[in-house]
């Protein structure tokens, strides 16, 4: 009852905040639930195939849109509010040219580039359509973000979580499409909800072109390149190594534990997303204190979170998946590990991002990926597929060291060297949430009981936790 109280009594801007991280894991959690069926449909080698498309996919999507829709439009939505309509449209515009002109590549390549991706001809038009329209609701999404309209944006997130696995299961029960199935699905989707954001944001914001806006954000954005594909590479170029290596069943094997993860990426990601708008407010402000007691307070809860995963991985493997899918119980644990070494290094590329230092945050994920794709290719035919998620654990670790020393270079140029987060506490969480993944997968191998028991306490803290997460909303509206 008193969290019902505290909830009434939030602001607008926190309650937007609140429900952008309840909409994206309602959105991943009904994806999580259809798992079981995709599995049991697909062989695992077929379900690794979707994985490696959907691998090739992110990677292209950065060619043909630039990410336009992350950094330089949150910050236009915050420098030019009063007109978003147009720059939104523009933008609009810039993606479209940019993936048409790699659409005619497609065109000159033809049957090469089907062979290179193994794609066939519809799978890579329903590509590039999806392409042309999807972004449009990215920019819309992060619009209502800025602007606090959750309302819509949660009932859009919950109506597409629900159509596109509905649709994905319906091609796979009535043809034999198999894995083009569930592949086919996912993209009509996104390009139908596109379609309407496409059309409608032209319409309302009546420009195709704008030459400062678009010279802005490529000027922005381009430097950016080698940062989101190494952030590709880093998520999901193991996946496309281990189809290649180690074969397309292993991949399968290696995407289900990915996916299973995968849920507390989206609570790491929606809560960094929900606070940026506030923590760039906070560093205008140079509002140090309140910064430290809000990441702290996060710190802790996800890392509890994660510790609850990581005890009851096994269970959630055998439910979620087959015994093919058994040796995905060892992989778990360090990818979720490092969701939480991201949720830290995105808190410091957050200061990069605000202070324009994005040359910094570029070089480091570049490193960061070359030696993931170093790694794997070294340890892969030795090891098998199971060290890549160690792999992905340790780029994810020489990540964040290397974004937390460009941070330390800006704070000390901006801000006399002060600091905005807390960084013995933020180490030594990472150290002990590492000691608990090598205890957890220690407890694999003895009876359940010592696991439960754990995790019984584990959720009560959490659940006094909770609370936490309701006074840091409060925090943003008296900082």
């Amino acid at each position: 009852m008193n969290i019902i109280t505290q909830y009434k009594n939030l602001s607008v801007p926190k309650k937007a905040s609140l429900w952008y991280l309840v909409s994206n894991i309602l959105q991943k959690g009904i994806s999580f639930f259809v798992v079981p069926f995709y599995v049991r449909f697909l062989s695992s080698a077929e379900y690794g195939q979707v994985a490696i498309f959907f691998s090739w996919q992110a990677i292209f999507m950065i060619f043909a849109t630039l990410n336009l829709y992350c950094g330089v439009y949150t910050k236009a939505m915050v420098d030019y509010p009063e007109d978003r309509d147009r720059y939104t449209s523009s933008m609009q515009g810039l993606t479209t040219v940019l993936t048409f002109f790699w659409f005619l590549l497609y065109i000159i390549l033809g049957d090469r580039w089907n062979e290179l991706f193994a794609m066939d001809d519809i799978t890579s038009y329903l590509l590039f359509i999806s392409f042309f329209t999807s972004p449009a609701v990215t920019f819309w999404s992060v619009r209502q973000r800025v602007e606090n309209k959750y309302r819509q944006m949660v009932s859009l997130t919950i109506l597409k979580s629900i159509v596109t696995p509905l649709l994905c299961i319906i091609l796979l029960v009535n043809t034999d499409l198999r894995a083009n199935g569930m592949i086919w699905g996912i993209l009509i989707s996104d390009s139908v909800f596109g379609l309407f954001f496409y059309v409608y944001q032209f319409v309302k914001g009546k420009c195709f072109f704008h030459y400062s806006y678009w010279i802005h954000a490529l000027n922005y954005n381009i430097p950016l390149i080698p940062h989101y594909l190494s952030l590709i590479a880093l998520a999901q170029v193991d996946r496309i190594l281990i189809g290649n290596i180690c074969g397309k069943d292993k991949a399968g094997i290696y995407g289900l534990a990915s996916q299973i993860s995968v849920i507390m990426s989206v609570v790491t990601s929606a809560i960094n997303g929900s606070l940026v708008p506030w923590l760039y407010e906070q560093y205008k402000r140079q509002n140090f204190v309140g910064v430290k007691k809000a990441s702290n307070e996060l710190c802790v809860l996800i890392g509890c979170i994660i510790f609850l995963l990581i005890l009851t991985t096994p269970e959630i493997v055998l439910i979620i998946g087959t015994e093919e899918y058994d040796d995905a119980k060892w992989i778990i644990p360090p990818i979720a590990l490092g969701t939480y070494i991201s949720f830290c290094y995105g808190l410091f590329v957050n200061v990069a991002f605000y202070y324009n230092r994005t040359k910094n945050v570029a070089f480091a994920t570049t490193v960061g990926a070359c030696l993931s794709i170093g790694l794997n290719l070294l340890l892969l035919p030795r090891f098998g597929f199971i060290s890549a998620g160690y792999t992905s654990l340790t780029c994810y670790t020489v990540f964040m060291l290397m974004h937390f020393m460009f941070m330390m270079k800006i704070c000390k140029k901006e801000l006399n060297g002060q600091l905005y987060y807390d960084i013995r506490f933020i180490w030594l969480s990472c150290l002990g949430l590492f000691l608990v993944m090598i205890f957890g997968l220690l407890l694999y191998n003895f009876s359940w009981i010592y696991r439960y028991i754990l995790l019984i306490l584990t959720v009560v803290f959490i659940m006094n936790k909770l609370g936490s997460v309701i006074r840091i909303f409060k925090l943003k509206d008296n900082a």
